[in-house]
Parts: structure tokens; C-alpha cells; sequence
């Protein structure tokens, strides 16, 4: 079977890291994962750092900052890249 219509691909991405320069996005204590997640109510933004506090995630004043942009944008990329697919 051909397809007679070019399918339209996407890239969303889901995942950013917050950290300092320097620091390992991945496995550094001090990175904070921002991810976008949805379990059919709509988008939400999930925080996950590997510094092990199990009393929450500890976030400065400049992160904070940097991490609302982050997940900003990964919201609007979500949103604007479902209502594509609908």
C-alpha cells in the first residue's frame, strides 16, 4: 500500500535539563530535569532533580527563573504540536 499523502513528522521535545555551566546535564546533584508529562487531563510540568533529598527538590531564585522558561516552552511545543496531530 502507498500512501498518496506525505505523512507530517514532529519533533516534540519532552525533556530539558536545568544546570549550572560546568555541571552535567544528566548526572550532576545539582541539574533539574524539567519534563512535560500528560495522563489524558492535559499537559503538566514534572520536576526531578538527582541531588536524593526525599523532602522535595531545592530550587535558588536563578533557577527558578530558568526552569519556568524550560517549562514554558515545553508546554507551548506540546500544545502547539497536538493541536497539529488533531
Amino acid at each position: 500500500m502507498t500512501a498518496t499523502t506525505q505523512d507530517k513528522l514532529l519533533i516534540t521535545p519532552l525533556q530539558v535539563s536545568v544546570h549550572r555551566r560546568g555541571d552535567n546535564p544528566v548526572y550532576s546533584e545539582r541539574s533539574i530535569k524539567v519534563t512535560v508529562d500528560d495522563e489524558g487531563g492535559g499537559p503538566f510540568i514534572m520536576l526531578e532533580s538527582n541531588e536524593g533529598n526525599g523532602n522535595g527538590l531545592r530550587i535558588d531564585m536563578d533557577e527558578l527563573d530558568a526552569v519556568t522558561a524550560a517549562a514554558r516552552k515545553l508546554i507551548s511545543g506540546v500544545d502547539k504540536n497536538g493541536k497539529e496531530t488533531k
